[in-house]
C-alpha cells in the first residue's frame, strides 16, 4: 500500500494525524499530488490547524497557476473528496472543474459516479451521457452506464453499452466481465461462465471476473470448494478487493464454519466499514454463539447504516430477552413493529415476553393481534410460519 492509499485509510479512521503525515510524504514523492495536497488539507481542517490547512491551499494553487490547469486542480480534490466518501465536497470540486473547463469530459464522468455513489441513477446517467457527447469513445463512461443500467434492471441496455465497449476495443476485459454478470444474474449461467472466462483470457490478472464465478459455483452450482478457489484467487490479484472477503464470509457462515467467516468478514469490514449485510451477518454468528455484547454492538451499526431495518430489533428484543433485560427487550420488539406492524409473528414475540413479566393483560392484546394477522395472512393465501 501506497502512501496516499496509507493516507486514505487513515482519512476514513478518523486518525488525522496519521493521515497528515502520510499525505506529506505522497507529496514529497510526487504521488498523486493534488488529491494528497486535498487530503493534508482536510486532515489539517479536522484537527483545527488553520494554519497548515491554508499553507495545503496555497501549495496547491502555487501548482495548478504553474500549470494553468486549475481545472484538473479541483477535479483532483473532486476525487480525494470522492474517495473519501465526502460526496457533497466531490460534487462541488467536479462543478468548479466544470465551470472552468465546459469540455472536460473526465469531470462529468467522475461526477456521473459520485451520484451512482449516492443511489441517484438519474443523475447518473445525465452526467455519463454529457461525458459520452464529448467524448463518443470513451469507453469507461460506458462501463460506467453499463453498471448503472445493470443496478436498475434494465439490462438491455446495459448489453448494449458493453457491445459498444467491445467495438472501441475488443481486447478490453471490463465488457465481457460486465455481460457474465447480467448473465449470472438472469440465471443463464453457461453464458455467464463463458463471458467471464473470456474476461479471464483477456487479462489472467483480473479479479472481477473469479469473483463472478465463486458466486456461481457457491449459489448456483453448490460446489463451494471450486467457490473458494475462485474467490480466494480473486484476493491473491487484488488484496484490496473487498468482495471476495464477504462472499467467503457468506459461504462459511452458511456451512456453520463460524472462526473462518469471521475472519473472512472482519477482513472485509477493513475494506468497507458501511456494509449492511457484513454487520448484519456478524450479528447472527455472534447471537448463535451467545456473545451477545459482540451482537448487539454488530447490530447498532446495522442500525447507523439502516435505522428501517425490522430484522435487527426483533433480533435485539430476542437477545434482551435471553438477558433478562425485558423492558429492553419490549422497546425493541415494537421499534421492529412500528417498522413492519403486519408480521404477526412480531406481536407474538412482545407478548411472550410481556407473559413471562406477568403483565397478562398486554400479552392478551399483543397475542389478539398476532391472531388477526395470521388471519388475514391465511384469507390472502399467504403461508403462515
Amino acid at each position: 500500500m501506497g502512501y496516499y492509499e496509507t493516507a486514505l485509510s487513515y482519512y476514513r479512521q478518523e486518525k488525522y494525524e496519521k493521515a497528515s503525515k502520510s499525505f506529506k510524504k505522497a507529496i514529497e514523492t510526487n504521488v498523486f499530488t493534488y488529491k494528497s495536497l486535498a487530503g493534508l488539507y482536510e486532515s489539517m481542517g479536522k484537527l483545527g490547524d488553520k494554519d497548515k490547512q491554508d499553507e495545503a491551499l496555497k501549495l496547491s494553487e502555487k501548482i495548478a497557476s504553474s500549470q494553468n490547469r486549475f481545472d484538473i486542480f479541483w477535479k483532483n480534490y473532486g476525487d480525494f473528496y470522492n474517495e473519501a466518501t465526502d460526496y457533497p465536497k466531490a460534487i462541488e470540486y467536479y462543478e468548479k472543474a466544470i465551470h472552468i473547463n465546459r469540455n472536460y469530459h473526465t469531470a462529468y464522468y467522475r461526477l456521473a459516479m459520485v451520484y451512482f455513489s449516492l443511489r441517484n441513477y438519474d443523475l447518473a446517467i445525465e452526467y455519463c451521457l454529457m461525458a459520452l457527447r464529448l467524448n463518443p469513445r470513451d469507453d469507461y463512461t460506458y462501463n460506467a452506464l453499463g453498471i448503472i443500467y445493470f443496478e436498475l434492471s434494465e439490462y438491455e441496455r446495459s448489453v448494449e453499452c458493453y457491445r459498444k465497449m467491445i467495438i472501441i476495443n475488443p481486447k478490453d476485459e471490463y465488457p465481457y466481465n460486465g455481460l457474465g454478470n447480467i448473465y449470472n444474474q438472469l440465471g443463464d449461467y453457461d453464458n455467464a461462465i463463458q463471458y467471464y472466462n473470456k474476461s479471464i483470457e483477456i487479462n489472467p490478472n483480473f479479479e472481477f471476473p473469479y469473483n463472478g464465478l465463486g458466486t456461481i459455483y457457491y449459489k448456483n452450482m453448490k460446489d463451494s470448494q471450486k467457490a473458494i478457489e475462485y474467490y480466494k484467487k480473486a484476493i491473491k490479484i487484488n488484496p484490496s478487493y473487498e468482495y471476495p472477503y464477504l462472499n467467503l464470509g457468506n459461504l462459511y457462515k452458511e456451512k456453520e464454519d463460524f472462526k473462518n467467516a469471521l475472519n473472512f468478514y472482519n477482513k472485509f469490514i477493513l475494506l468497507n466499514d458501511r456494509n449492511e449485510e457484513c454487520y448484519f451477518n456478524l450479528a447472527l454468528i455472534y447471537q448463535k454463539k451467545k456473545e451477545y455484547k459482540e451482537a448487539i454492538d454488530c447490530y447498532k451499526k446495522v442500525v447507523k447504516i439502516n435505522s428501517k431495518n425490522d430484522e435487527v430489533y426483533k433480533n435485539l428484543g430476542f437477545i434482551y430477552n435471553e438477558m433478562g433485560k425485558k423492558e429492553k427487550s419490549i422497546q425493541s420488539f415494537k421499534k421492529s413493529i412500528s417498522i413492519n406492524p403486519d408480521n404477526p409473528h412480531l406481536y407474538n414475540n412482545l407478548a411472550d415476553v410481556y407473559s413471562d413479566t406477568l403483565n397478562f393483560k398486554d400479552a392478551i392484546t399483543y397475542y389478539k393481534k398476532a391472531i388477526d394477522l395470521f388471519s388475514v395472512r391465511e384469507q390472502q393465501g399467504l403461508v403462515v410460519r
